[in-house]
């Protein structure tokens, strides 16, 4: 994960005005004063650090910063990021999905479809194709949709979770926030019973007993995503519906 940009900047630019201070007093411009400098140094050093800390390692942060990139303008902007860890070598984010609003959300990225398809179609045209391949329009993206696409403006996906040891780290990273219940990158909402990642592949299953199950509730709801499963509170898995229990998600930077 690379750091905010704002913070090679601000050392830098508390760099060039150290040696500023020194130049002045060795010009003889201002009388030196070393314990001054020092100070003007020791401050800059001590702020540059603590915001390294509330950017990276502390507290809830953009998302945006913690990956270190520009994001699209994009329903990604809006989302922040409530705890950071690594494992593996990876780095993992979770976030909370009711940042988004996904009715806007969808608006929006059906119009970055229609924006693409219309281009393909000049492309066809100029080139004398008779079919342009442009994917579909479409303002029906489900909210697991849209978060997948979040992501991928975010560089990122839901996790991925590949044994039983980074299922407790991750579930343990979790605890920590006094949560018991996320989301990942596991769902069946194409076909049912065919249990599709969000990213790499995976053979690794932790569902609960009776799990999954299916149950659709009075909202006509299908449980369809792969969750931590809050009333075991153990690190195993339920099958639920978007917002069930939670509205939190695990991220995974590769």
């Amino acid at each position: 994960m690379k750091k905010p940009e704002f913070l090679d900047n601000l050392k830098e630019r508390l760099a060039g005005a150290a040696k500023k201070q020194e130049g002045r007093q060795a010009g003889g411009n201002e009388p030196k004063d070393p314990s001054a400098l020092g100070l003007i140094v020791t401050c800059g050093v001590v702020l540059a650090a603590a915001l390294l800390a509330v950017a990276v390692l502390g507290g809830k942060g953009s998302l945006t910063e913690a990956a270190g990139k520009t994001i699209p303008d994009s329903p990604a902007k809006k989302v922040e990021l409530i705890h950071e860890f690594t494992y593996g070598g990876h780095v993992y984010g979770i976030i909370d999905s009711s940042d988004i609003d996904f009715e806007a959300a969808r608006e929006w990225y059906a119009a970055q479809n229609e924006d693409a398809a219309a281009g393909e179609t000049a492309a066809a045209a100029t080139d004398g194709s008779t079919t342009a391949s442009a994917a579909a329009v479409s303002a029906d993206f489900t909210d697991y949709q849209i978060l997948e696409k979040v992501c991928d403006d975010l560089g990122c996906h839901m996790a991925v979770i590949n044994s039983a040891e980074e299922n407790q780290a991750i579930y343990d990273q979790l605890t920590s926030q006094h949560q018991k219940a996320a989301f990942f990158g596991l769902s069946d909402e194409l076909v049912q019973d065919d249990w599709v990642w969000s990213g790499d592949e995976s053979s690794y299953t932790n569902w609960c007993e009776g799990q999954p199950d299916h149950f659709v509730n009075k909202k006509g709801e299908v449980d369809h995503y792969g969750q931590f499963f809050a009333s075991k509170g153990d690190g195993t898995w339920n099958d639920a519906p978007i917002g069930y229990k939670t509205t939190l998600f695990v991220l995974e930077w590769e």
